[in-house]
Parts: structure tokens; C-alpha cells; sequence
């Protein structure tokens, strides 16, 4: 069960089930009822049942995450997972590690939907694998890889707020070549970001438009050797509303590239050399030239080597290094405009009978704060032939941010005495499967130190807040016959420990629904939305109300390769924010048709 699983492309998995095969648990192969942790794997058939036309749109269905966002599409996006900082939520794409070294943010809202497979979300602690970031969990987005025959393909949807969404690509084989080539162009006059309650008012559309294309190739070399090279790019510009005199819209540039060299010297170990390339470039300006530009600009480097030792069939040792480089540019001073990070790792898998034990451990030194160790341990037992439950206790931490250290403004003041927020997480879950229906439950807890906040008394970042996170979550899905139904719930109290306050942004409960249904040559599907109420501040003076929505879609096979598509967002026309005083699109009319041959 353990062994190495020689050369296979976890991406390729379509199948939304619990034998779908996934790396980012563990960072090697096993499928998601392997999986010590709660896991949920987005496919692409899941992305164009959805018919979401963003990432964040796709996640804000998952259990255990919250997603806010400042005035619709392209706008200013967070992701909370199990009720950690937005900052706590480590992301890769292919294997690169991606975000701002600056703020700590990740531009969620910039990344093109058409280019990717696969997303993997793995919930709870995972530093003792990744290092800085992986308090909440881990979120690794797959591009699109290559076909064994030519797959060209092509689609375009318009809609309300007058959104269009064209997209190419075209993937495929050719001397043991595999490939696979994507373009596409997003636009929309958008709505009006923000309502004049929160202090200017600037009664106008703020637009967004976003170019990529990205390319993948994969090559096997020898018969024990395999290459894969990857690469994306987004740039464009999005519209928001600000105070007179300060910049209201940005022109972004986001690229991500990565090669993973694949060795296997031996049947009994797989090694793997792997280099990272993130770009995270943001310039603020203000269309009538009266505020000055801002440049905010960071590179990311990484080089990763890790060796896989199957011992037998139920042991596999792994052991890493990896290397990270951050560089920031910008119009405003910083005193340090670089720093290292190097992590060593090793992680022990075991299965014994219907037990299976993972234990874990990470050192890694950072040239701000020094050396910082983490660790995990997880035990599974396999109750019956389609149950398994596990319990599971990791440590984590997320180093300080460049803005946080060394960032200096009349209104704000970074603090280089700054040391890592760390964390203590335990977990009891349970999951089964029978073929057509997948569910897991779990419940957690998370005890947050050393939190960054602001300091009013010395107008200073510190080390001040304590933070403790209870939550339960529950995702099922199943095939009926021609019915398809899914969902979650999450029940979560995520609070500062000295005044008991729910933290900001973060919602204590929710749900998610969905139910599908294809007659002949036609899928017709509705999805339910609940979100419980949150506060917009840490004080919690500043609530946000609750809000249901209803969204409806279909789907028409006019052909056997081709599709039509139509969706009805917020079908209620409800009014609601998660963030306040920031507008969300009222009810919105999609269609779209695509050209897609059945592989």
C-alpha cells in the first residue's frame, strides 16, 4: 500500500472520488482514502459542471474555508481555511510555491480558471512538509497536462456586467512529447466596488481584464527518467474605488514557472530535483495623474530535491531539502530587500494490518528569525472495508511577511524583532466509501501563538494575540442513477483568546448544496449557499450579515464534442457583503458554448 508509485501523474485522476490519487497530503502518491486528513480534490468536470468563472468562486464551496472579497471579479480576494489568517493557507501550483513576500497575500482573483486540472485541498497543519504558511492547510492547483492523441479546444461565455471569457488551447503527444498549450482573455465592466458608507465615494464601474497562457510539457527521457517543464503568465488591470488623491486601479503581472527532473535509480527509490519561479508584480496608479505610482514587486526562487525509499511494501521513508529566495522591488524603501530560507524534511510512512502510522519532522532556518523545527504525527485504522478513521496532532508556523518586518509609513511600522506565529493543531476524523458515495467527517482544534497585530501603544507590529480555533466539518457527495448531489457543513469558533471575539472576516457557519440531474442529452443543476453572519473588524463593532443564494445551471450536448452552456448567479438577486461596505454582483445571466473532444 505504501510503496513508491512509480511515474504517475496524479493530475490525470478525473474521477471525483475517494480513489482519486493525490501528492500534497504527503507530498508522494496515495489515493484520498489513504489519506490521513480531510482532503478535497476539485477536477476539471467539476469546474465546467460548476460553470465558475474564478477560483475563488470554486473554493467558497469546500468545507472549511471562507472566502472575502472587495467588489466582484479581479478585486482584492482572501481565502481562510479552518479559521486561520488568509496568510496561514500555504499554496503551489505544480509544485511552485506562490504569493507575495511583501503582504503575504496570494492574488486568488488573477488566476485563470481554463488553465488548470486539478486542485488539491488538504485541511490542517501540514509545516512539518512545507514549512512557513501551512497552518490552515495546503492548496495545490494543477495545470493542464498533455493528451496521448491532439485535443484542441476552445470556448466563449458572455454574461452580465458585460463579461466575456474567451478561451484556446490545445494539447497532445508528439515523439514522447506530451503537451498542452492554453491562451484565454477575461474582461467585464464589473460593478461598483464599494458604497459611499465607507468614507469616499466614487459612484462608478470598476472594470477588470486579464490575458494568460500557460504551457506544459512532459518528456520522458529514459525509461526510469521523466522531465516535466511547466509555465504560466497573467497580466492585466483591475478597476477599484479609493479616496481622492490615492491610486484606484492596478496593472498586475503574475508568472509561475517550474521543471521537475524525476529520477529512479533503483525500483526502491524515486528521486526527484524540482525548480520554482513565482513573480508576484503589482504597479498602483491613478488614471488622472494625480497620486503618485506605486510598485510592489516580489521574486520568488526555489529548488527542492527529495528522495523516496520504499522499504518493503508497507514502509516509504522520504527525505528532503528545499530552498527558497525572496526579492522584493519597490517604490517604497525597504531595509531588507531580500532573505533565505532552507528547510531539511523527512517523513516516515507505515502500514501495519489495518493500521497505518505517518510521522513527520522540519527544521528550517530563515535568515530573519534563525532555526524553526516542526513535526506531525497522524494514525489511521481501517474500521471496516469502506471506513477508515484517523486522529492526528501537528505542529506549524508562518514566518513574518517584508511588510511586517521592515515596511515604515507615517501609518504603520514594521518591527525586524519579529518572531514566527506558530501553532498546535489536533484532529479526529472519519471517512468512508462505497463506490458512489464519498463522505468524511472531522473535527478539529488549533491553538494559535505570537499572532502579528498592531500595537496602538508603540505604533508598531508585536507579537500580541493568541488565538484558538474549534471546528467540525462534514462533505459528502453521490451518483444516483442520473442524479448527482453533493455538500458540506462547517461549524467553526474562531476566537482571540483574550477578549473572546470572533476573528474578522471568518464565518462560524456555513453550507454548501448541490444536485444535478442529466436527461438525454441535457444537465440541468441547482447549488444552495448559506453563510452564517462575521464581523469585518477585530473588535467585532462591524458585523456582516448572513446571506443565502441560489444559483442555477445547465448544460445542452448539442454534439459529442461540443456544449452549451447557461448559469443564473444569485438567482434571488440578494444583497450581501463579505466585506463591509463592498458591493457583491447582484443576480447575473452566463452563457457560453465550448468545443472540448471526449478523450
Amino acid at each position: 500500500m505504501l510503496a513508491i508509485n512509480n511515474f504517475s501523474t496524479p493530475a490525470e485522476a478525473e474521477e471525483p472520488d475517494l480513489n482519486a490519487v493525490i501528492v500534497t497530503a504527503t507530498r508522494t502518491a496515495q489515493t484520498v482514502d489513504e489519506a490521513l486528513a480531510a482532503v478535497t480534490v476539485i477536477t476539471r468536470e467539476d469546474m465546467q459542471r460548476s460553470q465558475a468563472h474564478s477560483v475563488p468562486e470554486l473554493l467558497r464551496d469546500v468545507a472549511g474555508i471562507d472566502v472575502a472579497t472587495q467588489g466582484g471579479d479581479g478585486k482584492l480576494t482572501s481565502v481562510f481555511m479552518r479559521g486561520t489568517n488568509s496568510n496561514h493557507v500555504l499554496v503551489l501550483v505544480d509544485g511552485v510555491k506562490v504569493g507575495n513576500a511583501t503582504s503575504g497575500s496570494v492574488a486568488w482573483e488573477f488566476m485563470p480558471l481554463d488553465e488548470i486540472e486539478r486542485v488539491e485541498i488538504v485541511r490542517g497543519p501540514r509545516s512539518a512538509l512545507y514549512g512557513s504558511e501551512a497552518i490552515g492547510g495546503v492548496i495545490q492547483i494543477f495545470t493542464r497536462s498533455g493528451t496521448t492523441t491532439t485535443q484542441p479546444r476552445a470556448s466563449l461565455t458572455a454574461g452580465s456586467h458585460s463579461f466575456n471569457d474567451t478561451t484556446i488551447g490545445i494539447s497532445g503527444a508528439s515523439q514522447g512529447t506530451r503537451y498542452n498549450l492554453s491562451a484565454s482573455r477575461l474582461a467585464t465592466r464589473g460593478i461598483n466596488a464599494t458604497q459611499p458608507a465607507i468614507g469616499f465615494d466614487e459612484p462608478d464601474r470598476d472594470g477588470y481584464h486579464n490575458n494568460a497562457y500557460s504551457l506544459r510539457l512532459d518528456q520522458r527521457l529514459a525509461e526510469h527518467i521523466e522531465l516535466d517543464i511547466n509555465g504560466s503568465h497573467a497580466s492585466g488591470d483591475t478597476e477599484y474605488d479609493s479616496y481622492p488623491g490615492f491610486n484606484n486601479e492596478d496593472h498586475f503581472t503574475q508568472e509561475i514557472a517550474g521543471a521537475k527532473l524525476r529520477i529512479e535509480p533503483f525500483q526502491e527509490w524515486i528521486s526527484t530535483v524540482a525548480l520554482g519561479h513565482n513573480l508576484d508584480d503589482r504597479n498602483s496608479f491613478r488614471a488622472d495623474g494625480l497620486s503618485a505610482p506605486e510598485q510592489f514587486m516580489t521574486t520568488r526562487r526555489s529548488v527542492s530535491w527529495q528522495n523516496d525509499f520504499s522499504i518493503g511494501t508497507q514502509q516509504l521513508l522520504t527525505l528532503g531539502y528545499d530552498r527558497y529566495e525572496d526579492q522584493v522591488t519597490s517604490t517604497t524603501t525597504y531595509t531588507q530587500t531580500s532573505r533565505e530560507t532552507h528547510g531539511t524534511f523527512g517523513q516516515y510512512q507505515v502500514g501495519f494490518g489495518a493500521q497505518d502510522l505517518n510521522l513527520g519532522y522540519r527544521r528550517d532556518h530563515n535568515e530573519q528569525f534563525g532555526n524553526h523545527d516542526t513535526g506531525s504525527i497522524a494514525w489511521g485504522l481501517k474500521l471496516a472495508k469502506n471506513l477508515r478513521m484517523y486522529a492526528s496532532y501537528g505542529t506549524a508556523f508562518h514566518a513574518p511577511t517584508f511588510n511586517d518586518l521592515y515596511y515604515s509609513s507615517p501609518f504603520f511600522q514594521g518591527n525586524p524583532n519579529l518572531q514566527p506565529e506558530e501553532s498546535k493543531s489536533s484532529e479526529l476524523g472519519l471517512k468512508g466509501n462505497n463506490g458512489k458515495t464519498n463522505w468524511q467527517l472531522s473535527a478539529y482544534r488549533t491553538d494559535i501563538d505570537n499572532l502579528i497585530g498592531y500595537d496602538v501603544a508603540t505604533n508598531t507590529v508585536q507579537n500580541v494575540n493568541k488565538a484558538r480555533i474549534d471546528g467540525m466539518e462534514a462533505e459528502a457527495n453521490t451518483v444516483l442513477d442520473a442524479w448527482r448531489l453533493s455538500g458540506s457543513i462547517t461549524l467553526a469558533s474562531p476566537r482571540d483568546v483574550a477578549t473572546g471575539n470572533v476573528l474578522a472576516r471568518r464565518s462560524r457557519r456555513s453550507a454548501h448544496f448541490s444536485v444535478d440531474r442529466r436527461l438525454e442529452e441535457i444537465e440541468v443543476g441547482v447549488e444552495a449557499i448559506a453563510e452564517g453572519a462575521r464581523y469585518d473588524d477585530a473588535s467585532n463593532n462591524v458585523p456582516i450579515a448572513g446571506y443565502g443564494l441560489i444559483n442555477l445551471r445547465a448544460r445542452y450536448y448539442m454534439a459529442r464534442d461540443w456544449q452549451i452552456q447557461a448559469r443564473i448567479e444569485n438567482m434571488l438577486d440578494k444583497d450581501y457583503q463579505t466585506v463591509a461596505n463592498y458591493n457583491s454582483p447582484g443576480r447575473g445571466y452566463f452563457m457560453g458554448v465550448s468545443y472540448q473532444p471526449q478523450r
